[in-house]
Formats: structure tokens, C-alpha cells, sequence
């Protein structure tokens, strides 16, 4: 009897201290009143641009601040938002707060269900400056250097549109992962996407890369992307400090009769064959220009034969 007592008693003590531990590890605290406000105007402030926040709360058990309907606006009142997410989890690294109060230490950073969208005209862009000019004649109050550990972003869409081409991009389906060890490099990919030039018809593209960070340099080791049409290769770098700045080195082997239904969809000729297109692509604030070699060997036009095809092209921002 006096056994069976105390099984059942250490099996409640062990009941409640399961119980316990689950409200401990899922409690949330409602710090909005406290900290929304600060965060901000000191988030608005850092980039110049509107930043709301819809909740706030601290997971005590992990140290989560956990960010509902976070967005960051547009260039002007009334503008498409640069970004929305309905979820943003920030961990920072509590050790740092008092050894290292000019730096804020983070974690983690995870990003759930966000849209982001930029906006390019012929004269300026919406993309934020996220870094600091070296001398800047204004110094924000507040940490001076924040240092990010690890990133994931995902169930995301990217748009671009350039209004001065006209052409766009819609990047879908994204999971991006950046880890600062050895140096910020990561992976990102995504599925399902749609690029639109101009009024030709809209071309799907599937999309992965490796890269690793240098400042504001964006350096695709790795770049592998397969279009409608096109399965395309390459590298190359992009600078947000100077955005729309960037240069890739790409190779593509191109499926000529659909390249012909996309960018000549009203004519009925018909063609054959595949062609292979080694070059340099630099999209710069004004323009681009694209400039390689293509050969193939068989190309077709109605049932005539063109062995060993070769040639060059520029496309120039004219």
C-alpha cells in the first residue's frame, strides 16, 4: 500500500513538474507597451523609412522576441511597403548586452511568410541602405555595430519591377539561410517564379545559388537557374550599395523554337535546335548590357539546316 502511495505520488510530482516545464517553455510576455515604440522609431530611424509593428512579445523560456506584422515602407507615404512578414523571431546573444554595449549580438533571426518588394525607376530605386556610411555627419543614437549570426528566411516572395524597361521579376516559394561562420555565407533558392520583359509573354524560372557576404557586396559563387525555355549556369556580384549594381558571367543553352513562341509570339515560322551562349550580363542604375558568343550545331529554320552556327551579340542599354 505504502509503494503504491508513493508511486502515485511521485507519478503526480512528475505530472506537474511536465506541466510546468510545457507553460514555462510556450510562455510569452506581452512587452509592446514597453518596447514597441522604442523599436520602432530606432528600426525607422537606422533606415529611413517607416517601421511597424503589429505584436511584441519576449518568449521567456528562449529569449525570443517574437515580431507579428512587421513591415518596413515605401520610399513615401501612401508607397507599396519594401516589406511585410507576419512573423519575426529575433534571439539575441544576452552575454553581449552588458560586455559589449556598443554592439548588439543576434543569434538568430527566422522570417516567416514575407513579401518583399523593390522598385526601380529611371532615376532612383526603393531598396533601403542597410549600411551605415563611414562618416556619417549624423551619428544614430543607440548600438553602433549589430552583428547577426544566423538567418532563415523562408515561405517568401521577392518581387522587382522596373518601371523604366519595363520588365519584372517575381521570385516565389524562397527559404534563404545565412550563417556567419567562417564569414556570412549562405544558400538561398526558390520555385515557381515569373520574369515579364517588356510584353513579351511571361517566362516561369526556377532559381538556386550559393554566396557568401563582403559589406555590401553580394558575391554567387554558385548560380544554377532553369527559365522557360533556358537552363543557365554562372557567377557574379551584386552591390547594394550602389543598387541596381550588378555584374554576372553566365552560360545557357537555349531551346530555340521556344525562345522564339516567348519574344516572337505573334510570328508562325518555325525553329529548331539548341544554342549554347557564353557571356557577361551588367544591369547598372540607367541600364544594362549584355554582351557573348552563341554557336549550335544544327540550328533550323522550316526544314532548312544551319550546321555549326556561330556568331556574337551586344544588347546595349540603346
Amino acid at each position: 500500500m505504502r509503494k503504491t502511495i508513493r508511486y502515485v505520488r511521485f507519478s503526480l510530482m512528475l505530472t506537474v513538474a511536465i506541466l510546468a516545464a510545457a507553460v514555462v517553455s510556450t510562455l510569452a510576455v506581452d512587452v509592446g507597451t514597453l518596447l514597441k515604440a522604442p523599436a520602432e522609431r530606432y528600426a525607422s530611424d537606422y533606415l529611413k523609412r517607416a517601421v511597424t509593428i503589429g505584436t511584441m512579445r519576449l518568449h521567456v523560456f528562449s529569449g525570443h522576441f517574437l515580431m507579428e506584422d512587421f513591415a518596413i515602407g515605401g520610399v513615401n507615404d501612401g508607397d507599396r511597403p519594401f516589406l511585410t512578414a507576419k512573423r519575426l523571431s529575433i534571439a539575441l546573444d544576452w552575454s553581449t548586452v552588458f560586455t559589449q554595449p556598443a554592439t548588439v549580438t543576434i543569434r538568430s533571426v527566422e522570417l516567416t511568410d514575407w513579401q518583399m518588394l523593390v522598385e526601380k525607376w529611371s532615376d532612383r530605386h526603393s531598396f533601403p541602405k542597410f549600411t551605415r556610411d563611414r562618416q556619417d555627419p549624423e551619428p544614430r543614437k543607440g548600438p553602433s555595430r549589430v552583428k547577426m549570426k544566423y538567418l532563415r528566411a523562408w515561405r517568401g516572395e521577392f518581387a522587382f519591377e522596373d518601371h523604366s524597361t519595363p520588365w519584372s521579376v517575381i521570385a516565389r516559394k524562397i527559404d534563404l539561410n545565412i550563417t556567419d561562420f567562417p564569414n556570412y555565407h549562405g544558400e538561398a533558392a526558390f520555385q515557381d517564379g515569373t520574369v515579364v520583359i517588356q510584353s513579351y509573354v511571361p517566362m516561369w524560372v526556377n532559381f538556386k545559388t550559393r554566396f557568401r557576404l563582403d559589406d555590401s557586396l553580394v558575391h554567387l559563387t554558385q548560380l544554377a537557374f532553369d527559365t522557360d525555355g533556358s537552363r543557365n549556369t554562372g557567377a557574379g556580384v551584386v552591390d547594394f550599395s550602389r543598387f541596381p549594381e550588378m555584374t554576372f558571367d553566365v552560360k545557357s543553352k537555349v531551346d530555340f523554337q521556344r525562345m522564339r513562341e516567348i519574344f516572337f509570339y505573334k510570328e508562325r515560322w518555325a525553329l529548331s535546335g539548341e544554342g549554347d551562349f557564353t557571356g557577361k550580363f551588367h544591369l547598372f542604375k540607367g541600364g544594362h548590357d549584355l554582351a557573348g558568343t552563341f554557336g549550335s550545331d544544327v540550328a533550323g529554320v522550316y526544314d532548312y539546316r544551319f550546321p555549326q552556327l556561330y556568331g556574337s551579340l551586344h544588347w546595349t542599354p540603346a
